[in-house]
C-alpha cells in the first residue's frame, strides 16, 4: 500500500518566513516544519482551486526557536 502521492520542496525561508506570519497574524508559534507544512498547503489549495479542502499537521511549537534564527 502506498500512501504517499506527492513530495514538495519548499524554500527553507519561506518556511521560516511563514512561522513569522503565523506568530504575527495567528498568534501561532510554529517551529520550522510546521512553517514549511503551511507554506505547501497553502500551495496545493491554490493549485486545486474553490470548494477543496487541505489538511496539513502542526507537528512542533516555536519554542525552542525564540532565541534563534526563525524569530529573530
Amino acid at each position: 500500500m502506498n500512501l504517499i502521492k506527492e513530495v514538495r520542496a519548499i524554500d527553507q525561508e519561506a518556511g521560516f518566513e511563514m512561522c513569522r506570519t503565523l506568530a504575527k497574524q495567528e498568534g501561532i508559534l510554529a517551529g520550522g516544519s510546521t512553517g514549511l507544512n503551511v507554506v505547501a498547503a497553502l500551495d496545493l489549495a491554490k493549485e486545486l482551486g474553490p470548494g477543496k479542502r487541505v489538511v496539513t499537521v502542526a507537528c512542533d511549537n516555536g519554542i525552542k526557536y525564540l532565541g534563534g534564527h526563525i524569530y529573530s
